[in-house]
């Protein structure tokens, strides 16, 4: 083959390469632009939670799984090196957990299905409750480990006080109390913000008889804390702390904590008293209510709040895309 010959053979050669590259560079392109703009067909789980994660994780150290009594660690979250001794310290997790189950009987473990320690200087609290299920069968429990070991572990019944009112909050707001499913504006009850609530519903019962009166009142004053310190100072026999005034979800966890650790309000007249004899008088909690007060543990029996740290930073419960039910940390 002589030279022009074999000139003429490359130059073809290089022709249909480069076709053939460009052809290639179009399909590939093709292909990736296909798949871009191919929408996510999973089908939605109804019973994902819905979560604002930065809001829900502040603070967080550890998150354990539930089973049963059983805690499987599967999140160490990054956090200062500040923090990294309360995360590595899993014995002294392990000791709030067994706190819980001292508290909360084997049938309402069932509810709990994540347990996470946080650091309540971040959190701004004690402990919180958070649904992980939409149809509100399944919680979170958060405690602070800095405030548990406060002044040495449960100093004080501190801690005991905070589960007690945590508990509170799920047996209150379960898919056994309220309607998930239905709206704000579809709701003839009490509405707390994670569903409507159930004509049933301990919570409807106290907000009927102890809050309904006083409710524009109460809106009048919620978003403001100075406000809420005067709204409370005006009813002030109505609620066993300063901050069960902070909202009828806040209230009934204080009262309950107030039926399992003060008998000095199965007596009283006043409204407080009367809403601790309310809760009192169903068959369910009062069952509880013997539980816990069988456990050897030390308590306290009330949970008070300074007027000033009574509302400031509580976290706002418009929906179960906030961090759930709180217990406020003291200052």
């Amino acid at each position: 083959m002589n030279v022009l010959n074999k000139v003429k053979c490359l130059a073809v050669i290089s022709i249909f390469l480069f076709f053939i590259g460009c052809q290639t560079d179009d399909f590939e392109n093709t292909l990736l632009e296909d798949m871009a703009t191919v929408p996510d067909e999973r089908e939605p789980n109804e019973n994902e939670g819905i979560t604002n994660e930065e809001e829900l994780e502040a603070g967080s150290i550890t998150l354990y799984n539930v089973a049963g009594s059983v805690l499987t660690k599967t999140t160490d979250f990054s956090v200062s090196a500040e923090l990294r001794e309360e995360q590595q310290a899993t014995d002294k997790h392990q000791k709030i957990w067994n706190l819980v189950l001292q508290f909360v009987p084997e049938s309402y473990l069932t509810k709990i299905n994540q347990f996470v320690i946080y650091s309540g200087e971040i959190g701004e609290s004690a402990g919180y409750v958070f649904p992980t299920t939409k149809d509100l069968s399944q919680w979170r429990l958060g405690i602070a480990i800095d405030v548990a070991y406060e002044g040495g572990f449960n100093a004080g019944g501190e801690l005991a006080h905070t589960i007690v009112h945590e508990l509170g909050h799920i047996i209150t707001l379960d898919e056994l109390q309220l309607d998930a499913t239905v709206e704000e504006a579809d709701c003839s009850n009490y509405f707390p913000g994670e569903g409507c609530a159930k004509p049933e519903a301990y919570i409807n019962g106290l907000y009927d008889q102890f809050w309904a009166d006083i409710w524009t009142d109460f809106q009048r004053a919620e978003d403001d804390d100075e406000k809420l310190d005067a709204f409370y100072n005006r009813y002030q026999e109505r609620y066993v702390t300063p901050y069960a005034s902070t909202n009828p979800g806040e209230d009934i966890a204080e009262v309950f904590a107030a039926m399992v650790f003060n008998d000095t309000f199965l007596t009283s007249s006043s409204k407080a008293g009367q809403k601790v004899q309310f809760l009192f008088g169903q068959p369910e909690l009062f069952a509880l209510r013997e539980h816990m007060r069988n456990t050897k543990v030390s308590t306290r029996k009330q949970h008070v709040l300074s007027k000033q740290s009574s509302h400031k930073g509580s976290m706002q419960r418009t929906g179960i895309s906030f961090k759930g039910c709180g217990t406020k940390k003291r200052k």
